[in-house]
């Protein structure tokens, strides 16, 4: 069993013949439904960007931060949260210091699931922007669906199985990994074209609601053990 097409390719290198592999996707943990009645975060005043990610080099929090630098040059207000911890977020606070963008990023370490639906339901878009390194690379990318759940457009980066999780132009922008211009221009066109970034955000929720359901992707897996 694959979670994408780009994870069947690989597999496929080691002589295992495509037939042999079926496709499965994976489908949102954290759904609207999950906390029924749950309140979002009423602190949000501005224009906010949600990572949800192991805090490691390759999630790429560098091109956005140089893409929050550019921003803030234009004037443009936004505030970044970040959820998660890992060995990088040092790296990411210093980061953060010596930008001087301490009033516009917060990391807020490890959150419970109901914290997490808390920000996904007040943020303006998701934004997460890996790359490839050391063979390592994003299989997929069950946190862009989970933001599409609820509404939220997100952006990302051309690597690994990410552009089957992110249609790019329909339910989110994808980017170039490791440019910071190109995600910087994501950014301001989803925070200030407020009709784009819905109309995004809704045809994700769409996709979300008819294909990656684990009732959906059930039936192929009882099909296979039939």
């Amino acid at each position: 069993f694959e979670n994408s097409e780009f994870t069947e390719s690989q597999i496929t290198q080691f002589g295992i013949r495509r037939e042999r592999i079926t496709l499965i996707r994976p489908c949102p943990i954290i759904s609207p439904d999950r906390f029924p009645g749950i309140q979002p975060i009423k602190s949000v005043k501005k224009p906010t960007l949600l990572t949800v990610a192991r805090l490691v080099r390759r999630k790429g929090f560098n091109t956005v931060i140089g893409a929050l630098e550019l921003l803030r040059e234009r004037h443009v207000d936004v505030a970044w949260v970040i959820i998660g911890d890992g060995p990088y977020r040092t790296e990411i606070e210093r980061l953060v210091e010596e930008k001087k963008l301490q009033d516009t990023v917060t990391l807020l370490g490890r959150c419970t699931d109901e914290e997490i639906t808390k920000w996904l339901q007040a943020c303006t878009a998701f934004i997460l922007t890996p790359f490839e390194e050391k063979g390592d690379v994003e299989g997929f990318g069950v946190v862009y669906l989970e933001a599409n759940a609820f509404g939220k457009p997100v952006i990302a980066s051309k690597t690994g199985g990410v552009a089957e999780a992110v249609l790019s132009g329909r339910t989110g922008l994808l980017i170039e990994p490791l440019d910071s211009r190109q995600c910087a221009v994501a950014i301001e066109k989803l925070i200030t074209d407020h009709e784009y970034a819905k109309t995004l955000g809704e045809q994700g929720k769409d996709r979300i609601e008819k294909e990656f359901q684990w009732r959906i992707q059930a039936k192929l897996l009882q099909k296979i053990l039939a």
